[in-house]
């Protein structure tokens, strides 16, 4: 096996509102007991400053490179968040590697730029528990996303009578959407629908709780619950390939005045097909209106949700996983698996 050490440079995030970091600080000792190979971590000054994180943190275990550019081209592996953005993208070099989410159905062009610099991309997504923590982290936060944006924008909410949809109600964030809903928004399971590949009685292993889904298949009863949904939710993602266009225009036209619209799925795409409805806000303005056939709909498309709601919380949820993964990565570089590699969507 190649002793040689491999270095891996945590670079802050410049993508608006995201505050999380790929691994806390006291979590490197744990990793680099975790592998076998030596292992040299390099952090961005003031890495993790929204999670409450100094550079003096991470000198305990990492050394603090100021300088960005630097940071890149002394790292074998950029280790961050979220897909590099354009201006990221000319730091990299042939042969380093990215390990971060790529959302790469949603990313293409620039996956396709670090594809053609010979970048070995490993995405996150490839590695279900942890795309699976931070579903159940996006799941959770939906309470808080409904109390916020219905307030910011005068709306009246009463938690006991309103009627919601989930669509993806078997998945890792569904299935914490509406235990999220039950447990702190106090909404009854009878008001709240739950759609899924599948129909039939669910027992959610997340959660624990118990309620039926009804297929995505049988058109003739989602357009039913669309008619009387007040807040639709959508969290459907396919394993490969991104987020299923579930919802057409024939759909959104039977969506009552004034329905709220939170696309956990934004991150992939989103499962609307009119594109009006998925374009993707920030923290700073969640919410734009949509006025589609006589009617308001106010439309939550913020991408990143545990990057933004409580990142000091998702931090730690993404740091145990970490655990598991990056030692795969470590132990076999440059020669990865090649199920955690992402080669083009023709490969």
């Amino acid at each position: 096996m190649n002793r040689k050490p491999v270095i891996i440079g945590i670079p802050k995030e410049i993508m608006s509102c995201e505050g999380r970091v790929p691994v806390v600080p006291e979590f490197l000792v744990k990793l680099r007991e975790s592998c076998e190979r030596k292992v040299i971590f390099l952090a961005e000054g003031g890495l993790g400053e929204k999670v409450g994180y100094k550079d003096a943190d991470w000198m305990k275990y990492a050394a603090v490179v100021k300088d960005k550019k630097m940071l890149f081209k002394m790292s074998d592996i950029i280790l961050k968040v979220k897909q590099p953005l354009d201006e990221e993208v000319q730091y990299f070099r042939e042969g380093q590697g990215l390990s971060c989410f790529c959302h790469v159905a949603a990313t293409s062009d620039t996956m396709n730029k670090l594809l053609v610099k010979k970048v070995k991309i490993m995405p996150w997504e490839f590695h279900r528990p942890v795309l699976s923590a931070m579903s159940r982290e996006a799941g959770s936060r939906v309470p808080e996303i409904i109390d916020a944006c219905f307030m910011k924008h005068s709306l009246p909410l009463y938690w006991e009578k309103e009627n919601f949809l989930v669509i993806g109600a078997r998945g890792i964030a569904g299935q914490h959407a509406i235990s999220a809903l039950i447990n702190r928004g106090g909404v009854k399971t009878s008001h709240i629908a739950a759609c899924a590949l599948e129909n039939g009685v669910f027992v959610s292993p997340e959660t624990k709780f118990t309620y039926e889904t009804f297929s995505s298949r049988d058109d003739h009863e989602l357009r039913a619950h669309l008619k009387e949904c007040r807040v639709l939710v959508l969290a459907a993602v396919k394993p490969v390939g991104g987020a299923p266009k579930v919802l057409s225009d024939e759909h959104l036209r039977l969506l009552p005045d004034n329905s709220f619209i939170i696309q956990i799925a934004i991150d992939e795409g989103g499962n609307i097909e009119n594109k009006n409805f998925c374009k993707v806000t920030y923290w700073d303005n969640p919410v734009y209106e949509v006025e589609f056939e006589g009617k308001r709909h106010h439309i939550f498309n913020v991408p990143d949700i545990p990057g933004v709601i409580r990142p000091e919380d998702s931090v730690k949820s993404l740091s145990e996983v970490m655990l598991e993964y990056l030692p795969k990565i470590i132990q076999t570089w440059p020669d990865v698996p090649p199920d955690l590699v992402f080669r083009g969507s023709g490969a």
